[in-house]
């Protein structure tokens, strides 16, 4: 029934442009970009760009918003791993919570921790395996209505704190001179 209310709900937002909870992953990306100039839309749905922090190349790469679309990330990570190889990957996403667990929490594990069919995240799985690159997932737990649904206020407000987590496992795990792709998984309504 809470499925059935969040697909209901989440009609109006999607049409009217609005960014969803599911869309935490792109909106901090998009927060880490957003003085960026130069952004690569040659993969299908996707959009990437470099910066640098603390002699340290960062890649980043989400779907290409505003549209209600996820992006092809698996074809995307596997074309820039293999261009560039880099020695950590850091994906962003929502992550549904269990009933007793607090909306807006963040952490941080090992692996891929994606939803979905789980195309992209097998295809993310085997190109970390393959390159032997390290993979980080950062969640932020919600209900299925706030994954559906318009943002809320406490969703929105851990970007802050997701970016602090971000540049203090880039400092603890990846050298200067390394590279990071940091990834924002889910979808990119009403987020550019």
């Amino acid at each position: 029934m809470e499925e059935t209310m969040a697909l209901k709900d989440s009609i109006w937002p999607i049409k009217n442009g609005k960014p969803i909870g599911d869309g935490i992953g792109p909106l901090v990306i998009n927060n880490m970009i957003k003085n960026i100039y130069t952004k690569h839309d040659d993969i299908d749905q996707t959009i990437w760009c470099t910066s640098f922090y603390n002699e340290r190349k960062l890649y980043f790469l989400k779907a290409k918003g505003p549209y209600t679309i996820v992006g092809k990330l698996g074809d995307a990570i596997e074309l820039l791993s293999s261009k560039y190889k880099q020695n950590l990957i850091i994906l962003i996403d929502a992550s549904l919570k269990l009933e007793g667990e607090k909306s807006a929490s963040v952490f941080c594990g090992f692996g891929v921790a994606m939803g979905g069919i789980g195309v992209d995240k097998f295809q993310i799985e085997e190109i970390a395996s393959k390159y032997k690159i390290p993979v980080l997932s950062i969640i932020v737990k919600q209900s299925i209505q706030e994954s559906l649904t318009t943002m809320t206020k406490e969703i929105s407000e851990t970007v802050d704190y997701i970016k602090s987590i971000i540049y203090n496992v880039i400092e603890e795990n990846v050298s200067s001179n390394q590279s990071v792709l940091l990834v924002g998984v889910g979808n990119t309504s009403g987020i550019y």
